[in-house]
């Protein structure tokens, strides 16, 4: 009797000891803080803009310049629409909401910052922030950019761009796509996802430039795509530039995409989470409000984009909260 009322109770102590290590395991796992997340050092902090935060629409502003007045940033549109401002203000000051309405027989594409030409946004609405200090007081106009109808084209794949060389013309996507495998080699003009994301995503290629959607972004635009999951590898032995949504970037813009894809390179590639080079004149590319959530692994990595030549990407708002890994020099913080 006392030989089983022993063992019995042993059972239990054990079940109670097996129970608290399971709690404890569970409190480790949701309440401890995980390690946060890597900005792209490779970036200055200037430009990075924090780059670990996700910030709402509401708290994303493009600057003007200081000493700019709502003259100096809405009064162009390229006759083909209307520019329409607000301001408004909060706790750091004034700034403008302005938005950009499209006539009949045209489409919204994208602003442009025309001090440096660059394509700052795609979105229809953006804020801008007005400074009473500071030594630049150069004008900087926000030009709403309008597409005829006429050059507008509702796709279901990315198969269906047939002009990957005109700036004019758009690509609007009608649905998700369930899978892609081959990237667009170059392209011009804007592809607007429309909100709609490519489930599945298995791009490989041993080019110099590799992305998932385009090899290299030659002054097009691609917005408002989401990629869900998949793989973009490079097999390239030598240097090879890879990059989620594209390899390089020049006189672009990648306006609020999204990447949840594993993005891969060999040991001597420049792997980024979004785009892994950006080129040409200063700051006359943009990266807007883009996230990576999907691991990076290379000889370099960076968090959103790894190679900022001459300081030539304009970025605003980058998110990265994935994880990254390197057999040479790490740039993702």
């Amino acid at each position: 009797m006392l030989g089983r009322f022993a063992t019995a109770r042993f059972g239990i102590v054990m079940g109670t000891v097996i129970a608290l290590c399971l709690i404890v395991a569970l409190v480790c796992v949701f309440c401890i803080p995980q390690t946060s997340p890597k900005t792209n050092l490779a970036l200055d902090n200037s430009q990075q803009a924090d780059a670990n935060v996700i910030e709402s629409d509401s708290g994303g502003y493009i600057a003007p310049g200081p000493n700019a007045t709502p003259n100096d940033f809405v009064s162009g549109t390229n006759g083909n629409g209307t520019v329409y401002y607000e301001a408004l203000s909060d706790s750091e000051g004034t700034y403008y909401e302005i938005s950009a309405i499209a006539d009949a027989g045209y489409v919204f594409g994208y602003w442009v910052q025309t001090s440096t030409s660059t394509k700052v946004s795609g979105d229809e609405t953006i804020r801008v922030r007005t400074y009473s200090t500071g030594s630049d007081v150069t004008a900087r106009e926000y030009v709403p950019m309008f597409i005829p109808s006429a050059n507008v084209h509702y796709i279901s794949q990315l198969s269906e761009i047939t002009d990957t060389t005109s700036t004019n013309v758009m690509y609007i996507l009608r649905n998700d796509i369930t899978s892609v495998t081959t990237p667009l080699a170059s392209f011009a003009g804007i592809l607007d996802g429309n909100g709609h994301s490519i489930n599945s995503i298995s791009v490989s290629g041993n080019g110099t430039y590799l992305g998932g959607i385009v090899n290299q972004l030659n002054g097009g635009v691609i917005k408002d795509l989401t990629i869900r999951s998949g793989t973009v590898t490079g097999t390239l032995a030598g240097t090879q530039y890879v990059g989620a949504i594209a390899g390089s970037i020049t006189n672009g813009l990648i306006s609020r995409c999204v990447n949840n894809a594993g993005i891969r390179g060999q040991s001597t590639a420049q792997v980024a989470g979004v785009v892994a080079i950006s080129t040409g004149s200063a700051n006359t590319s943009a990266l807007y409000y883009n996230e990576n959530h999907g691991s990076v692994i290379g000889g370099y990595v960076g968090a959103v984009i790894y190679t900022n030549t001459s300081s030539s990407a304009y970025l605003i708002k980058n998110v990265f909260d994935g994880s990254y890994q390197t057999t040479t020099v790490q740039n993702g913080g």
